[in-house]
Order: C-alpha cells, then structure tokens, then sequence
C-alpha cells in the first residue's frame, strides 16, 4: 500500500517473509524464460527452466536455444539490479549416442565464460553427462555409512528399541532415490549390502547373519520395501501437484522414470529395474 521504495540488499535469511518477498522477485523471470518457446518440452509443454530458491538450472536441447534463455537472463539481470556469478555457474553437456566427443560449446553469462563440468550436484543429487545415477546411488552408500558407524559407536548401550527408532530416522532417507533409473546392478548391490550391514552393526549382529530374518525379527523395511514407499510416494505426490511440470511427468508414461516406478512395483525377484 506504499509508494515504491528500493532495497539496496537481498531479503533478509530466515525471515519469514522473505520467501514470498523472492519468490515476487524471481516470478518474473522465470515466467519470461518459459514463455521464450525455445529450450525443452514435453508433449508441447515447455521445462526450460527449473529453480528452487535462488538455484535455477536451464534446459535445452540446442546450444543457439540455451544461450537464448542465457540472454534472458542478462537481460531480467540488468533490469533488476541482478547479478549472477559466474564462477558458481556451470555447464553440462549431456551426451547422447550421435553426439561426438569433441563437442565443446562455449556459452557466456554477463560476458563471462561458463566452466563445463562431467557432473554437478543439485539440491544434492548428483547429475552426470552420460544421464547415469551410479555416482548418486554411491553418494547415499558413502552417507549411510558414515551415519550408521556413528550410530553404532555413540548408541551401542542404548536398548534396541531406541537403536531401532535411530536407525529408522537416520538410515532409511535414500534421498532422491525414486529419481534413479539407470543405474549398474553391482552399484546398487553394494548399497543394499550397505544398509544390511549398517542394521547389523547397530544390533551388534555378526556379519554372517540372515538379514531377512533380521529384518523381520526387527520389524523393519528392508532395502527394496523403501524403495517401493519412496517410489509410491514420489508418483502420488506428482499426480497430485499443481506444478505443470510435475503434472507433466506424473502422466508421461511412456517415460522412462515412469518404466522405473512402475519396476520398483511389478519385479517379482524384488530388482530394481535398469
């Protein structure tokens, strides 16, 4: 109900109205880039932009169309008093089987050049040029280690309930894994040994012993059990988002993230589909 005044510094960290003061701010933005008709669709809707907060990721299936929604960007940056850093922001060429390997382009963000990268981490999932989730898959193995050796060793007096109820809250996120769909059989093997052993050791069981009957004796989800609930859970909250992306994916069936869940489901040897 003011007059217009500026603001002279971003919102203010943990304030409670700065998510809506932001999301006011970058709205703007990230309807121009989705208006451009340029960068990837599906099924004539276009995902060319996808951001959380203040991490925006750009999709193209062309370069002349990614340095287009580049020059969005720069274009919103200067307007708004924006600035970008350059050197936090990367590029990704994920290659396909016609592509050949000395496919280099250069793309620029306010006149600085862009590094490309083999893979980059967003919101903490691992994405790679070859559209793999063995490097993702082992950053959970690597993390649920580290977590179940601190249970065992700081709680090995503790009753087992209380180890049980630990163990179910810091060993059983498998953060992102209902995005994994093309993965090596051994890599998740070693996870799913993993997180046996990790239940193991925070039991004080021996190494040889059924982990099945552990389980069950434990009352616990065992490996494929939380996939399966990560998997029901990420397709019934995507059917049911107002998000036109999610919308998007979530009735894309002959997708293969959808070939995915629906294998986490129907495989009667309990294997994760390929």
């Amino acid at each position: 109900m003011s007059d217009p005044y500026k603001l002279n510094c971003g919102v203010r960290q943990g304030g409670l109205t700065s998510p809506r003061l932001f999301n006011l701010y970058v709205n703007q933005l990230i309807e121009r880039l989705s208006r451009a008709g340029v960068g990837c669709s599906i099924d004539g809707v276009f995902i060319n932009n996808i951001s959380y907060a203040d991490d925006m990721v750009l999709l193209s299936p062309s370069v002349s169309g990614l340095r287009k929604l580049l020059k969005i960007c720069e274009e919103y940056a200067g307007v708004n008093g924006l600035s970008y850093n350059a050197k936090k922001s990367e590029i990704l060429v994920f290659r396909g089987n016609n592509k050949p390997s000395n496919f280099k382009p250069t793309f620029m963000l306010c006149g600085s050049p862009l590094k490309r990268v083999a893979e980059f981490r967003y919101l903490g999932h691992i994405v790679d040029e070859h559209l793999k989730d063995d490097g993702d898959i082992e950053r959970e193995r690597r993390a649920l280690s580290v977590r179940g050796n601190v249970l065992a060793r700081r709680f090995a007096r503790c009753n087992k309930q209380v180890k049980l109820s630990l163990f179910r809250a810091y060993c059983q996120t498998f953060y992102t894994c209902s995005l994994w769909a093309d993965y090596k059989q051994r890599t998740v093997r070693a996870f799913r040994v993993q997180y046996n052993n990790v239940l193991r050791a925070v039991l004080g069981k021996p190494r040889y012993c059924s982990a099945s009957a552990m389980f069950a004796e434990a009352r616990v989800d065992d490996f494929y059990a939380i996939i399966r609930k990560r998997v029901a859970s990420m397709m019934r909250r995507a059917a049911e988002s107002t998000s036109t992306l999610l919308s998007t994916l979530a009735y894309k069936l002959d997708s293969p993230l959808w070939a995915c869940w629906n294998g986490a489901h129907t495989l009667a040897n309990k294997r994760m589909c390929i």
